[in-house]
């Protein structure tokens, strides 16, 4: 029954006769099953038994959550225990998972045909085999890259990482041009980048991959940006300098029509009119 309800996690028939046989040995799993497929959240059996059903899958979920009788939504705990994950990748508790948040090593497993929703906050393992490897189920993917840093005494032979000094951050440029790429992700509708800087981030916007991926977003940095329906909505912080903007929106899709939200320190908007033109909205 389990087999059946994995092959099939859309499918409610088999969970409705696994509940059946569930109920009848006064397994309170079966109701879950039951209430949830028609719409109740059942969050009083949740509560009492969901630490108990999630079964060894526990050790490393810091939040969970159920949908029709079975695990739907999951965060990895942080810091990362890395051994417990490696031993329950490919667990059969993970192929009904909707939403992932953590270890990459779980979601590029060939299992994981449920997989809607990835969060990926800083893993440079696995991502070249998520991005270019085989073609996977995803629609929607929040993506923060690695991040690099160094200390550097800055020529102050004084300096010490706690006094003085600067810290250098730095990326890897052949992971933004994997994104930009994304060949595994043929179904990604939505794609949401954390602290990209705007010289990488010009490698995403400025590749094919707006052709196909209805909602890009860009989010914290100097320079935010949502691309939806047609609209670049460009939103440059008190932080942001005029050729930062004029970078970014210089590789924007012609087709595209642009809205700038600035405060009132940023004096650069005659400079982004006279690239783009009437393409940007006032």
């Amino acid at each position: 029954m389990l087999e059946a309800i994995w092959a099939a996690p859309d499918d409610d028939a088999p969970r409705l006769v696994y509940a059946d046989a569930l109920l009848e040995r006064g397994d309170p799993r079966g109701e879950l099953i039951v209430r949830q497929c028609q719409g109740d959240a059942a969050s009083d059996l949740v509560e009492q038994y969901g630490d108990l059903w999630l079964g060894e899958l526990g050790t490393i979920i810091a939040a969970s959550t159920y949908e029709r009788g079975f695990l739907a939504t999951a965060r990895i705990r942080e810091p990362r225990p890395d051994l417990a994950i490696t031993s329950l990748i490919g667990h059969p508790a993970w192929r009904t998972l909707r939403e992932l948040r953590g270890s990459m090593g779980i979601a590029v497993h060939p299992s994981m045909t449920a997989l809607r929703v990835l969060h990926v906050d800083g893993e440079r393992a696995h991502w070249r085999e998520l991005l270019t490897g085989t073609p996977r189920p995803i629609t929607e993917l929040y993506y923060r890259p690695m991040i690099e840093e160094e200390w550097d005494a800055d020529g102050d032979v004084s300096a010490t990482p706690y006094s003085g000094g600067i810290f250098i951050r730095s990326y890897a440029p052949d992971e933004f041009a994997a994104l930009a790429e994304c060949t595994a992700l043929p179904s990604l509708r939505r794609l949401v980048l954390s602290d990209a800087p705007s010289n990488w981030l010009q490698i995403v916007i400025g590749s094919k991959l707006l052709d196909r991926v209805p909602i890009v977003e860009s989010r914290d940095g100097p320079v935010r940006l949502k691309i939806a329906g047609g609209l670049a909505v460009v939103d440059a912080s008190q932080t942001a300098t005029t050729e930062a903007v004029l970078q970014l929106v210089h590789v924007l899709p012609a087709h595209l029509a642009i809205e700038l939200n600035t405060g009132p320190r940023f004096t650069g908007r005659a400079q982004v009119e006279g690239l783009v033109g009437r393409r940007l909205r006032r």
